[in-house]
C-alpha cells in the first residue's frame, strides 16, 4: 500500500518557481551568494546563507506522517527516485556528526565535542552532536524546517521528493510504503503533524492510500488521453470519408509520367 500526500492548488510548474535552486549547492558544493542569482529571493536568511536556496526547498512540504495502527510499520525509505538519491543530492563538504555522550544534553554541550555543533536528539532517544562547515556563516534546511532529520539534510528522502516538482497544480507525491497483508474491514491509523499551511492561498491538502495490482496503479488521466485521442481521430476518419465519397480525387493518367 502507498502512503501519498496530495495538494491542489499549488503550482509548482511555475517557470520561476521551477528554476529558483542551484544544483552544485545541492550536491554539497560550498557557494558564496553571488553564484546563488537563481534562487532570488530566498538566498539569505538573517544575513546567513541559506543551505539549500530557492522557492522550492524553502516551501518544503514539512507535514509529518505517521502509522499507529499496532502490528503495522510504514517504510520510508526508497520513495525517491535512485538517480536523485546517489547524484543530485549531497550533504555539504565536511558535513559530520558524532553520537553524543551520555552526559550531552545541549547544544552548549556539542561544542566541547569539536569546534561546533548542534544538539539533534532522534525518536529513539539517540543522541547526536552534528556539524557542518561555515557554521556561523549558513542557515541549513534542518534548521529551517525542524521536522527533518538533520543527519539526513538534502539527502532526506522526503526533501527529494518534493524537489522534482510536479507538472499540474494539483499532485501527489508518495510519503511511505506499507508492504503487509490486509483484509477487509482492516483499518489504518495515522498520526499527522501538520505544519505545512495552505489555508492563505486558497490551497488544500489531503493524504492518500493506494494500492497497485499486476499492471500498476489507477492512473485515469492516460486512460482519458487515449479515449479523447480516439475519439478525435474516429470523428476526423468518418469526416474525410464522406468527403471522399461525395468529392472523390480524380485519378491520373499513367501516360502523363515521364518514366511510363
Amino acid at each position: 500500500m502507498y502512503v501519498y500526500y496530495q495538494l491542489e492548488n499549488f503550482y509548482q510548474n511555475h517557470r520561476r518557481y521551477v528554476q529558483s535552486r542551484d544544483h552544485e549547492q545541492l550536491m554539497g558544493m560550498d557557494r558564496s551568494e553571488e553564484e546563488l542569482e537563481k534562487c532570488e529571493p530566498l538566498i539569505t536568511e538573517a544575513g546567513q546563507i541559506r543551505n539549500p536556496c530557492g522557492l522550492i526547498a524553502g516551501s518544503y512540504f514539512n507535514d509529518v506522517i505517521s502509522l499507529s495502527t499496532p502490528g503495522k510499520s510504514m517504510d520510508e525509505i526508497g520513495i525517491s527516485w535512485k538517480s536523485d538519491r546517489d547524484v543530485k543530492f549531497k550533504q555539504p563538504d565536511g558535513f559530520d556528526y558524532v553520537v553524543a555522550d551520555p552526559g550531552v544534553s545541549t547544544d552548549t554541550d556539542c561544542v566541547t565535542q569539536k569546534s561546533t555543533g548542534y544538539r539533534y536528539t532522534t525518536k529513539d532517544g539517540v543522541g547526536y552532536c552534528y556539524f557542518y562547515p561555515r557554521d556561523n556563516q549558513t542557515f541549513y534546511l534542518h534548521e529551517m524546517f525542524p521536522q527533518i532529520n538533520p543527519i539526513d539534510g538534502v539527502t532526506d528522502e522526503h526533501f527529494i521528493v518534493w524537489m522534482r516538482t510536479a507538472a499540474l497544480p494539483t499532485f501527489r507525491k508518495l510519503y511511505g510504503t506499507i508492504d503487509s497483508d490486509f483484509k477487509s474491514g482492516d483499518t489504518l491509523e495515522f498520526t499527522v503533524d501538520s505544519n505545512f499551511e495552505v489555508s492563505s492561498y486558497d490551497a488544500s491538502k489531503a493524504m492518500v492510500l493506494s494500492t497497485i495490482g499486476e499492471f500498476g496503479g489507477k492512473n485515469p488521466a492516460l486512460g482519458t488521453a487515449y479515449v479523447v485521442v480516439g475519439s478525435v481521430s474516429l470523428f476526423l476518419g468518418v469526416v474525410f470519408f464522406i468527403k471522399h465519397l461525395n468529392y472523390p480525387r480524380d485519378t491520373g493518367s499513367k501516360t502523363l509520367l515521364k518514366w511510363a
